[in-house]
């Protein structure tokens, strides 16, 4: 999960699957696999609110894209890491 201070200061809002489906089907075409995605996020994503919304995305469609947890875990940990240097 993402964390509340993160949340907070970031001023991060829920998103529901149904706001969700545009950018799932976005990825769906763009990224081969997971691991493309994963390289994405790691060095393109610096806009809190586009990775709030891909977190979303991989909770909501977890079961096709992300079953260990390991592509949310990278994007909470982007997500602190944007928080800490905004205080």
């Amino acid at each position: 999960m993402i964390r509340k201070q993160t949340v907070q200061l970031l001023n991060l809002r829920p998103y529901t699957k149904t706001g969700c489906n545009d950018l799932y089907r976005e990825i769906n075409k763009k990224f081969r696999s997971l691991d493309e995605l994963e390289l994405d996020i790691k060095t393109n994503h610096t806009d809190p609110e586009a990775l709030n919304k891909i977190w979303w995305v991989l909770n909501y469609h977890s079961e096709m894209m992300d079953q260990s947890r390991r592509l949310r875990a990278i994007v909470e940990t982007r997500l602190d890491s944007l928080a800490e240097n905004s205080i």
